[in-house]
């Protein structure tokens, strides 16, 4: 799958198009943002569809609280890690992530994913907007560099 010639600027439309956006578990959370990236730069010509199935979709609106999430990943035997991976994207060394690079930071039972953009990532917390994030400090943030830096192809 191509990225498509103009992937950079469709990142920057996604992505202003979700700051500001308050917070709901299964439909505007750190794992369906990575999943929308996913579809936005591996969809074929860019388009929301992978294969015929959109994955952000496949995951938007199946949990509405933190609990919920946790054993639907468990159920359907992944998490966003697996899920990405399984997809085909790749691990980068930290320090090499670029723009469009997703950032996944354990976090207890699930990874917290976060989608770079160079200096900056996008992201959300539970009770916040989506909004702006230092990579360096969400990379440095994990106890014992355990941060997963993913390429999607």
């Amino acid at each position: 799958m191509a990225r498509g010639g103009d992937w950079t600027v469709r990142l920057v439309e996604w992505a202003e198009a979700r700051l500001g956006k308050s917070f709901a578990w299964g439909q505007v959370d750190c794992v369906i943002l990575c999943l929308e990236v996913y579809d936005l730069l591996a969809g074929s010509a860019g388009s929301a569809e992978v294969d015929g199935s959109a994955v952000a979709e496949a995951w938007r609106g199946r949990y509405a609280s933190e609990l919920e999430g946790v054993k639907l990943a468990r159920d359907e035997n992944t998490d966003l890690r697996a899920c990405l991976e399984a997809l085909g994207c790749t691990a980068v060394r930290p320090g090499y992530q670029q723009r469009g690079d997703l950032i996944l930071v354990p976090n207890g039972l699930y990874w917290c994913g976060h989608v770079c953009f160079g200096t900056l990532s996008l992201s959300v917390r539970p009770e916040s907007v989506v909004e702006w994030f230092y990579t360096a400090a969400i990379i440095a943030a994990t106890e014992h560099g355990e941060a997963v830096i993913l390429r999607v192809p």
